[in-house]
């Protein structure tokens, strides 16, 4: 078992790894796009379609965040009353398929009259859940079960 004094490190490094990789290059661009709109020479386009597709594709992702969160809450229900490696090794298999494959996957089985958000939300969804589980499985087990 990791040590707290590991897991709190480790859990900061992951938050700026994510400030840096994902919310500093979005917010770098809103930022030139808006200072460069009056400058009259050449520019990066940042018009309101494009604010309103990012506000979209966040809220596909938030929503589908959500979504993964409680069917990994479910398995990992059943995955850290009875610790397994081969459930985690299941559930990492998962990973390993690209979400393009079941984004064609879903669409041979799903109407095709099925708006897209609800069939991207949906792929995202059913590719994410396995990490959502794994990360909760394991912080299970450092806490007792009923037959205990």
């Amino acid at each position: 078992m990791i040590a707290r004094a590991v897991i709190w490190p480790l859990t900061f490094v992951g938050i700026i790894a994510f400030l840096g990789s994902m919310v500093w290059p979005t917010a770098a661009i809103a930022l030139r796009c808006i200072a460069e709109a009056g400058s009259g020479g050449p520019q990066v386009g940042f018009e309101a379609r494009q604010a309103v597709l990012l506000g979209k594709t966040v809220a596909l992702v938030a929503v589908s965040t959500a979504l993964a969160t409680v069917l990994g809450l479910i398995a990992a229900a059943a995955i850290g009353s009875r610790p397994s490696r081969i459930a985690t090794a299941a559930c990492l298999a998962l990973l390993f398929c690209p979400p393009m494959v079941y984004a064609f996957g879903w669409q041979r089985i799903l109407p095709a009259d099925l708006d897209g958000r609800i069939g991207c939300v949906l792929v995202w969804t059913l590719w994410c859940w396995p990490i959502a589980a794994i990360i909760i499985a394991d912080g299970l087990k450092g806490y007792p079960s009923k037959r205990d």
